[in-house]
Parts: structure tokens; sequence; C-alpha cells
């Protein structure tokens, strides 16, 4: 006769642990206080997800500085707002969009030129960061907070 394959063991295993289980009589107290004892033991708090939508201000740093305001509209999923640099005494009108789960994407225009913006909203504590970079004027990095 020959060796049965691995997958005749593990069938084999299996339905003798069902026949165990099922031949044991379940104390349906018992089970119950022990998952309560689990609980208690292994608190899982969950934080809530909180809305991103709304009003953003913050700074920029790096080849140029400044602050940028703007605002999320989580229907649309469309951001909008202005930059203000204090290096070039230019403002940029901000465009852009994000996701739900927070990644934003900007364009600032205006007469110098355009940035580009990249970056991420932690969805928790609505703190924005990320990068941007100015063709002709150098690259750094933002963060703003929801207001």
């Amino acid at each position: 006769m020959a060796e049965p394959s691995k997958l005749e063991k593990i069938a084999t295993s299996a339905i003798s642990n069902v026949t165990t289980i099922a031949n044991k009589n379940l104390d349906m107290s018992e089970l119950l206080n022990q998952a309560r004892e689990y609980d208690k033991n292994n608190v899982v708090s969950e934080i809530p997800t909180t809305d991103i939508n709304g009003e953003y201000y913050g700074t920029y740093s790096g080849s140029d500085s400044g602050t940028f305001n703007i605002r999320l509209n989580s229907t649309t999923g469309m951001i909008s707002g202005l930059l203000q640099s204090r290096n070039y005494n230019i403002n940029l009108i901000i465009s852009g969009n994000f996701s739900a789960d927070g990644v934003v994407q900007m364009l600032g225009k205006g007469s110098a030129g355009q940035a580009t913006f990249s970056g991420h909203i932690n969805v928790k504590t609505r703190e924005l960061l990320g990068s941007w970079s100015f063709s002709g004027v150098g690259t750094g990095v933002f963060k703003g907070q929801h207001e």
C-alpha cells in the first residue's frame, strides 16, 4: 500500500480534530468567561478617522520660504488656496486634489511660474507634510495643520 500524500495526511488530521471537538461538551458560560477575560487583557482602542475636509494653514521652507492657506473639499476631492513667498514677494494660486487616505498633489501658479507640491495628510492628526519644487527657485518642504 502506498504512503498517504501530504494532502491526505492534512485532511485526516483535520477530520480527527473536528471529531474530537464534536465529541466534547462545550460549556458556553466557560467560553463566555474566557472571552471576557481575553477582552480585559487585550484592549484594542480604535481611534476614529477624522474628516480631513477644511482649512489648512502652514509654512514652507528650503530654497524659498513663506506661508500658505488651502481649503480641502472632501465632496469633490479638490484643493484651492494661496501661497505667499517671503523671499521673492510673490503669490501663487494653489489648486490640486487629495485622496481619502490623505495623498495630496498640488500646483502653485503665478507670474513667476509654477511650483509642484506632493505630500500627505495624517488623517488622524490632520497634519499636512510634504515637499515642493519650483523651477528656477529650488526645492524644500512644507508643513501645515487643519485650522
